[in-house]
């Protein structure tokens, strides 16, 4: 059977804004970015596509509503499915965390902040030092691949930075697998999982793990795996082998 998971992508509707003095956070724009100099913009997007050669610090803003319910069984993530570089996110005035980065995806848990029946309001500052740093950082101190720090050559790219990831809303069970990472032994047949186990309840509950290693082509199981355990708040990391 299967389980779907109810998502809303935040892609339209976004407001833009360049923030080449870095008085953002100083005058409060995680509350609400200034309307005067911002632009519409979708996500994902990068800043230059809406605001070229604006380098440095912008923020993005996004008022919505949600259909989404959070409930005794599940919780609300945001996720965000890249964001380059230095990304610091508010849900209605509540700092939510920073991520640093440029191609792996983060989410923060919203459920105590998110307001299922009424406006809310997204915003999320992003920086990269480019010819002058930013933020702490050199261009020099983070993965920029062949990016330059000014300008265009041959074979180089263009120093771009912003929300260039799916930005979606997500009800995720409380007891759920967040993560897991497999690797394949030749010599021994075998498959090793490493599963990050997370529970978002304030007690430890016992929960059933089941694992199946089926064949690709054809569907035959070859190989499965169950346990029991009383699974502790936060996250659990356990390691398996099939067979």
């Amino acid at each position: 059977m299967n389980r779907i998971t109810p998502t809303e992508t935040l892609q339209c509707g976004w407001r833009l804004i360049h923030d080449p003095d870095n008085r953002g956070k100083d005058e409060k724009w995680f509350l609400g970015i200034p309307e005067r100099g911002a632009v519409s913009a979708e996500v994902p997007s990068f800043v230059h596509q809406y605001l070229p050669d604006c380098h440095g610090i912008a923020w993005y803003q996004r008022d919505f509503r949600t259909g989404l319910r959070p409930d005794d069984a599940h919780s609300a993530f945001l996720r965000f499915e890249m964001a380059d570089f230095l990304c610091e996110v508010w849900l209605n005035g509540a700092h939510l965390g920073v991520h640093r980065g440029t191609e792996n995806p983060f989410s923060f848990d919203v459920t105590g902040k998110l307001n299922p029946y009424g406006e809310n309001r997204l915003v999320v500052r992003v920086s990269k030092p480019y010819t002058e740093d930013v933020d702490g950082y050199s261009f020099l101190e983070i993965p920029h691949r062949n990016q330059m720090p000014n300008g265009i050559l041959p074979g180089a790219c263009y120093d771009s930075y912003g929300i260039h990831g799916a930005v979606t809303l997500a009800l995720l069970p409380k007891a759920r697998i967040s993560d897991l990472y497999l690797t394949g032994n030749v010599q021994t047949e075998s498959i090793n999982a490493v599963l990050t186990l997370a529970n978002d309840y304030a007690d430890s509950i016992p929960v059933r793990l089941d694992l199946l290693a089926a064949e690709a082509r054809t569907g035959v199981a070859r190989a499965s795996d169950e346990s029991h355990l009383l699974l502790p708040p936060g996250e659990t990391v356990l390691r398996r082998s099939l067979p």
